[in-house]
């Protein structure tokens, strides 16, 4: 092959890594505002609950005024009706971590049921809010519950391998944990007389979800450069990665902190329903 031949191939090619890097990358929905629209086949279909992958073949139709916000490679894409999204037609821009992008890629591809059964939740007159039972925890930070008037109650967490006490406190409906980090294994929350169990998570998984979040605190930060303030989309971006990763509870975590500030913030009492919702599965 003669020198020119080989520089246009290489221009080839350095024109097509955008797309290339996009291929195939799951692009995840992580916010939809109004009336939109899940098409597939030509037919539309029932719009799940952010977040949601978006298979190749499938398209979203945003009614005017409409709105969504897509991860993909690293990058969050805001789009506003009237619109027409497919993967194949988002923004192909190279992710500058590879690292961290395979990472958050792996994640949002996993087949993660975060849901869990009303029963493990719920039982006679007390329901476990914070942490989701059956869930993994990388750190409780606070402990809610909901058990009608049943005044201050004690609460526990053993250490299930132990079988000791790690942290007690008391609390009406909460409690703030300020015990020790907690090492990766099985624990169990002991409230009213019933066991509620929640594991923290072995290193290496740790180090990947450490990983996944970098480029998406990136992808938050380039909403914020481009004027957008809502506190629910930028919330659900590592959001989504906390659910993906089957952590229900550190999701909750940051909408629970952001309401502090905004408590009557729209978008966030809605994401908060709709993680709840996807945590608790069906009530019994």
């Amino acid at each position: 092959m003669s020198t020119r031949l080989m520089l246009i191939a290489l221009s080839i090619l350095l024109v097509a890594a955008p797309m290339t890097a996009l291929a195939g990358a799951p692009a995840v929905v992580t916010t939809t505002r109004g009336e939109v629209q899940l098409v597939q086949n030509g037919l539309a279909g029932e719009l799940p609950s952010p977040p949601f992958l978006l298979e190749p073949g499938q398209l979203l139709k945003l009614a005017d005024g409409a709105m969504v916000v897509i991860l993909c490679q690293g990058n969050a894409s805001k789009f506003t009706g009237p619109d027409t999204v497919a993967p194949e037609t988002l923004p192909a821009v190279l992710a500058q971590s590879s690292e961290g992008v395979g990472a958050l890629n792996d994640l949002l591809t996993r087949k993660v049921n975060t849901s869990r059964a009303g029963a493990s939740r719920a039982g006679d007159n007390v329901q476990l809010l914070r942490p989701v039972p059956g869930t993994s925890v990388l750190a409780p930070a606070h402990i809610r519950w909901s058990c009608g008037d049943c005044g201050e109650q004690e609460v526990k967490v053993y250490d299930f391998r132990a079988d000791e006490v790690v942290w007690s406190g008391k609390g009406t409906d909460s409690a703030t944990y300020d015990g020790p980090a907690l090492e990766p294994g099985a624990y169990y929350l002991q409230l009213l007389k019933r066991d509620f169990m929640f594991t923290v998570p072995p290193v290496e998984e740790r180090e990947q979800l450490t990983a996944a979040l970098e480029p998406v605190g990136a992808a938050v930060d380039a909403l914020k450069t481009e004027g957008i303030t809502d506190a629910a989309i930028l919330v659900s971006l590592p959001g989504t990665v906390y659910m993906q990763a089957g952590m229900p509870t550190e999701a909750l975590y940051l909408v629970d902190q952001a309401l502090e500030s905004a408590p009557e913030d729209t978008g966030l009492i809605e994401l908060k329903k709709t993680y709840e919702e996807r945590a608790d599965g069906s009530r019994e």
